[in-house]
């Protein structure tokens, strides 16, 4: 073989490890792999291409979100997070919060709810209530949309917008309002609910009201976005906006290639006056949200 040759196929080899790198060590059962990630072991499905994908290739997924919401979060607190999915951030928060304080994940998809307690169950984390419910505001029983999670797909953008209008699966789940959670206190509530992110807050006006938590909420559009400004404002809170990229350049795993194509998501990170004020540094690189900054 020729030296040019040689170097060509070190060159190709070189190209296939950054693109596809070795799978990290796995517990495979089926059509879901038991993997390490930076936040402990996690039950994740083979045929998820976004959250699932980041964490079997970089062992997390938006953990700069996570690193922001840390400093809103002590020992011995409590964390709602609504839309847990995986429990990238459940685990995380679990962390946060120690043996002492408690977590409530709420996540209406069984299978991936049922992930999600296999992950929080094998990193013995106790202080976690996972719940199988879609929040919203109102008590009731809606039919989720049919997926099929044997085949490749975005788990996490799953929604449950306009659940009487579009087809459904027959196998009914609650709807909660997190009001009735009746909590005694209350430090962070995280929202990632596809499109109902308001009314996941007036289903918790009144705890908002009382227990006034750091809200870290999902922006997609500008509709969408004045909905949840509608219900926080005369509550006192004003907000800031948090893009972050897909991609962790200081990932757990060390991986080089960014499968993302630069992407980013935008949350809003939304706080009191007195909040804002006592979290000043936190908010020095963040610029204030507006809705009218958000597609239609």
């Amino acid at each position: 073989m020729s030296v040019l040759a040689r170097q060509a196929r070190r060159f190709a080899g070189k190209v296939k490890r950054t693109l596809f790198p070795p799978p990290p060590p796995a517990l495979h059962t089926g059509a879901v792999d038991v993997i390490v990630t930076r936040h402990g072991w996690m039950l994740v499905p083979r045929s998820d291409t976004t959250i699932g994908e980041s964490l079997r290739r970089y062992g997390e997924w938006a953990e700069s979100e996570i690193r922001l919401m840390s400093g809103f979060v002590a020992p011995g607190g409590t964390v709602l997070e609504v839309g847990a999915n995986l429990g990238a951030h459940t685990l995380a928060f679990a962390q946060m919060v120690g043996r002492q304080g408690r977590v409530i994940a709420v996540e209406p998809q069984r299978y991936i709810h049922a992930c999600l307690s296999g992950s929080v169950a094998a990193n013995g984390h106790t202080q976690v209530l996972i719940l199988n419910a879609l929040a919203g505001d109102r008590t009731d029983h809606v039919l989720p949309p049919p997926v099929d999670y044997a085949k490749a797909g975005n788990f996490g953008a799953v929604h449950f917008r306009d659940v009487h209008s579009t087809s459904r699966s027959f196998e009914a789940i609650p709807m909660i309002c997190a009001d009735d959670l009746n909590l005694d206190r209350l430090d962070l509530v995280k929202i990632d609910a596809e499109g109902m992110e308001a009314e996941v807050l007036r289903g918790m006006a009144g705890t908002l009201e009382r227990l006034h938590p750091a809200l870290f909420v999902e922006a997609t559009t500008q509709g969408r976005a004045e909905a949840v400004e509608a219900v926080l404002h005369p509550l006192g809170y004003r907000g800031w906006t948090a893009r972050a990229t897909a991609y962790n350049p200081d990932n757990f795993r060390g991986d080089a290639y960014d499968i993302f194509g630069g992407a980013t998501e935008t949350n809003v990170l939304y706080l009191t006056e007195e909040q804002a004020a006592h979290h000043a540094g936190a908010l020095a690189d963040l610029p204030p949200f507006a809705p009218a900054d958000m597609p239609l």
